[in-house]
């Protein structure tokens, strides 16, 4: 019985073979020093903004520097993609909930949406050439290019109020700045932790094809032992 079930554990570990896409923003904004967060900031609030994960989940995390409440209105709050809008705040709200978030003085909020598109881009896996991505002592080779001027754009528009209700907007943009392909978890690839890198997962083409053999093989392999066994009997 040792070779099916070798046969089988080794189908197994084709299905599993993954491959996944890595993808890093850039922006004008500065960043802090000890996360690498981009941030935007006035006399009143400071937000940043965090990327990393799958399928680019976008993390607002507010926090209300001034003396009183203030007010997000996610009515307000917009997310464009290249310069047209594709989801406000209150989209991702359920009918229940109060778009008008107060936030007392010291305190903070945070939001998590997920208003763009990402898929994987087998094209761009075709067409990337080998680099080396390093963070502190964590070092990978992979394929990968630099979008250039091809890279999506982004932009996040947040209007608040204060305790008197005066308006005040803040905005963010970044840009798509680089595409890794890598079969390291996001875990263990250098810069996969990076507040600025979201990633999304592919089952390898390879690995399905080679699982279809292999489970074949499993199945021809049980069919002659089972048929063997009877004869031995």
């Amino acid at each position: 019985m040792k070779k099916p079930i070798y046969l089988a554990f080794l189908g197994l570990f084709f299905v599993s073979c993954q491959s996944y896409q890595y993808l890093r923003l850039t922006s004008d904004l500065p960043q802090t020093s000890d996360t690498g967060h981009y941030y935007v900031s006035d006399s009143l609030a400071y937000v940043d903004f965090d990327f990393n994960g799958e399928y680019f989940p976008v993390r607002i995390l507010f926090l209300n520097e001034s003396e009183g409440d203030l007010t997000i209105d996610l009515n307000q709050l917009v997310f464009s993609e290249n310069g047209r809008i594709v989801g406000r705040g209150s989209d991702y709200l359920s009918s229940s909930l109060n778009p008008m978030v107060r936030i007392p003085h010291s305190k903070s909020e945070s939001f998590v949406f997920r208003p763009y598109s990402i898929h994987y881009y087998q094209m761009e896996k075709q067409r990337s050439g080998y680099h080396i991505v390093q963070n502190n002592e964590s070092k990978d080779y992979v394929t990968g290019r630099a979008f250039g001027g091809e890279g999506r754009s982004f932009e996040i528009d947040l209007i608040y109020l204060d305790q008197h209700g005066t308006e005040h907007k803040l905005e963010a943009e970044f840009k798509e700045d680089f595409i890794y392909f890598s079969p390291e978890v996001p875990s263990a690839f250098p810069g996969g932790v990076s507040p600025n890198v979201h990633f999304v997962s592919k089952e390898s083409e390879g690995g399905r094809i080679a699982a279809a053999l292999f489970l074949e093989a499993v199945s021809i392999s049980m069919d002659y032992w089972l048929y063997t066994n009877a004869v031995c009997e």
